[in-house]
């Protein structure tokens, strides 16, 4: 249910926190797949 008392200024800045959230969370898992792949890597090297 929306706010009504809600701005389009706070819903602008809701809507981009929202996505830089998202943004990084997917970078973090990215680099986390990215780690545990070099770690396969290097044990299966040895």
């Amino acid at each position: 249910m929306r706010n009504p008392r809600a701005t389009p200024e706070k819903s602008r800045k809701r809507h981009l926190a929202l996505r830089n959230r998202a943004s990084g969370l997917a970078i973090a898992l990215l680099l986390f797949v990215f780690v545990l792949y070099i770690a396969t890597l290097a044990k299966l090297a040895i």
